[in-house]
């Protein structure tokens, strides 16, 4: 069962399953979009195939757009990921390792409780196992570097509540700084590099070059804008005395 707020999300599903649903998920605020596919691994390794399998072959789907993969995968990725009960690993338990290897997922920063499922029996017949996980693709996790799932304690299930926040998305890289020759002809560049330059600034040497470099940049920068807002108010007074003529400023 999925359940969402209509006002917040819009999905749309594309295939289900007994043991996955794969939907398309977009925000109505920001229009973001992601693939996401909800997984219950049956009990029976004979019947969690079909699910290894699916998922294997979905890379060549769904490769090319953001993609998660979440839920009961009801089987562990390592021998540590259990505690107490039986301690061999069988061939089958190999299925789930290979098929995230295969389907080029990777999984999602955790944070909470290390193993998210108990027998709810307690001394030596007590087993701890993480069967429930959080796994993205490449381009899911480029988009939402942050994005990090919480393992919640148990309350009524045997299983732990699990929350995913994508955070945000990264903020927009400004332009590169750029030098441009044509500042050292222009009246003031001098006076920018001796203000930058006489700047006292503590630490060794490579420190403080870059420290009045950066200085330095701000200042350029400052001396850019002034003779770009010159240059503006000077083809404004032109344009006043020559109103025909059709001038852009740049």
């Amino acid at each position: 069962m999925i359940c969402w707020n209509p006002q917040r999300v819009s999905i749309s599903n594309i295939i289900l399953d007994s043991q996955w649903i794969t939907c398309d998920v977009e925000s109505k605020q920001r229009g973001d979009y992601a693939r996401v596919t909800f997984v219950y691994g049956h009990n029976s390794p004979t019947e969690r195939i079909a699910l290894w399998s699916y998922l294997s072959h979905q890379q060549t789907v769904n490769g090319p757009c953001p993609w998660m993969v979440t839920g009961d995968f009801n089987a562990i990725m390592h021998p540590s990921d259990r505690n107490g009960g039986d301690n061999s690993w069988a061939n089958y338990m190999d299925d789930f390792p290979n098929c995230i290897a295969k389907a080029e997922l990777m999984q999602i920063k955790g944070s909470g409780m290390r193993f998210t499922w108990h027998n709810g029996r307690q001394g030596d017949a007590s087993i701890l196992k993480k069967l429930d996980w959080a796994f993205g693709n490449h381009h899911l996790l480029a988009k939402w570097p942050l994005a990090q799932a919480t393992f919640q304690a148990r309350v009524a299930s045997d299983h732990s509540p699990m929350v995913i926040n994508l955070g945000p998305r990264p903020p927009r890289q400004g332009a590169r700084f750029k030098f441009l020759n044509h500042w050292t002809k222009h009246e003031g560049f001098d006076r920018a590099v001796q203000l930058a330059w006489g700047v006292r600034v503590q630490g060794n040497p490579i420190n403080r070059l870059t420290a009045k470099l950066r200085l330095l940049k701000g200042y350029l920068n400052n001396l850019h804008k002034a003779h770009r807002m010159a240059c503006i108010v000077y083809v404004m007074k032109m344009a006043r005395r020559l109103p025909a003529l059709r001038i852009w400023a740049y």
